[in-house]
């Protein structure tokens, strides 16, 4: 839910005035403990569901109180309950803390998101009925109110969702998202690709052939590929985020390749595949549990069981250096597509992203030669760290960047 400017508004004060309400403001600690203790002692299959309500309540209570103008209610209450909260509310409750008084709810962007939007609930029928029963047997009218003007409650028929269920859902300023929200076209298709001359080689264009005779000059392709692609109509379109340009070393990747598939040779039953060699490196150290190559394929990257990332010179079959940081195995590793960051996921629950430019700097020239073959790595591998991420206490067992490395996806170990 983006931000809600002041002038955006039609009233500012016929916002707030929904909060001037006429209840007793000593009354609002009992009304709301009382509610508290009845979900606390309300059976398991229905406690999560109707949790979900103690965060809404909280917030329009205790705006109600400051609104008109019980300062000193408003506090006794913000401190007495605000401790009950969900962590991923707290950012929100820190600037909630700060509206103290009546003028400073006017021009607060976070309080008008929050008034004029309803904050939405799923909950199923059989949690509703429970809590709507008892709202009536205790005549809790000002917990009603506030359920019936300012909650958007999603009514659905079924068994009541678990505590792991909704967290995975809520945590927005506004709630869950609405049905709605999920009926929006997705465009979950891939963008053209951006059209690149590829000039031809000398031996294309000029030659002779069979009898004798200069052969013609061909003209170029006008694109990478011989036919153009058409637009994907599942493709997002080509305006709706920027995209920076491609950089000249990105264009001569892509010239490479497509000189390098035109000169492929075709499989088939007259033309089977020859066998492959591999070299074998020695781990020494422990079992490797993930491995990528560079886009280049000169470097190896491994992980290792104590948290190591190994760095490895395929040309020369020597590790070359290590890079420190992970404290539990290294289950994931991705180059990205320039060979400029080495991203490493592990079981500590992080992601972490490396320099691979100044990591493999001094093995970039062909006359490489060493002893030890060793490079010269900072004794501190932080110095090559270019940023650190937690996850929500999941390891990550996958990585994998975009084509244009402007996002990384990471997949999460699920025991399920």
């Amino acid at each position: 839910v983006g931000s809600v400017a002041v002038e955006d508004q039609p009233d500012v004060s016929a916002v707030l005035s929904a909060y001037n309400q006429q209840g007793d403001p000593t009354m609002y600690e009992e009304y709301y403990s009382g509610l508290k203790h009845f979900i606390e002692c309300s059976l398991d299959c229905h406690r999560a569901e109707l949790s979900q309500l103690f965060y809404p309540l909280f917030v329009h209570m205790y705006l109600e109180l400051v609104y008109n103008q019980h300062e000193n209610e408003a506090k006794s209450f913000f401190e007495k309950f605000h401790g009950d909260q969900e962590c991923y509310y707290q950012d929100d409750l820190r600037v909630l803390s700060s509206l103290t008084k009546k003028e400073h709810m006017k021009g607060n962007e976070t309080m008008l998101d929050f008034r004029t939007s309803k904050f939405v609930l799923r909950i199923s029928r059989d949690s509703y009925q429970l809590l709507k029963r008892h709202l009536q047997e205790k005549q809790n009218n000002q917990i009603w109110n506030i359920v019936q003007e300012h909650l958007y409650i999603d009514i659905f028929d079924g068994m009541p969702r678990s505590k792991q269920q909704i967290d995975a859902m809520v945590g927005s300023l506004a709630g869950e998202a609405k049905r709605e929200a999920n009926k929006s076209k997705v465009f979950f298709g891939l963008l053209k690709e951006p059209e690149i001359e590829v000039p031809l080689d000398d031996e294309d264009e000029e030659g002779e052939n069979e009898e004798g005779k200069p052969k013609k000059k061909k003209p170029k392709k006008d694109s990478i590929g011989s036919k153009s692609k058409k637009q994907d109509p599942n493709a997002p379109p080509q305006n709706r985020i920027p995209l920076p340009e491609l950089k000249d070393s990105d264009k001569l990747d892509k010239i490479m390749n497509m000189k390098e598939t035109t000169k492929r040779v075709r499989l088939g039953p007259d033309c089977l595949p020859s066998i492959c060699f591999y070299t074998f490196l020695n781990a020494y150290q422990g079992p490797i549990h993930s491995l990528t190559f560079s886009p280049n394929g000169r470097f190896l990257a491994t992980g290792a069981t104590d948290g190591r990332v190994l760095l490895w010179d395929i040309g020369h079959g020597l590790m070359v250096g290590e890079l420190k940081g992970h404290t539990d195995t290294v289950c994931s590793l991705r180059f990205s597509r320039d060979g400029e960051i080495l991203a490493s996921g592990s079981m500590d629950n992080t992601v972490r992203l490396w320099d691979a430019i100044k990591a493999f700097e001094d093995l970039e020239t062909d006359d490489f030669t060493t002893a030890t073959g060793h490079i010269n790595l900072p004794e501190n591998s932080q110095e090559l760290l270019l940023g650190t991420y937690m996850t929500k206490s999941t390891p990550v067992v996958h990585l994998h960047f975009t084509r244009r490395n402007l996002v990384l996806a990471a997949g999460a170990y699920s025991p399920q």
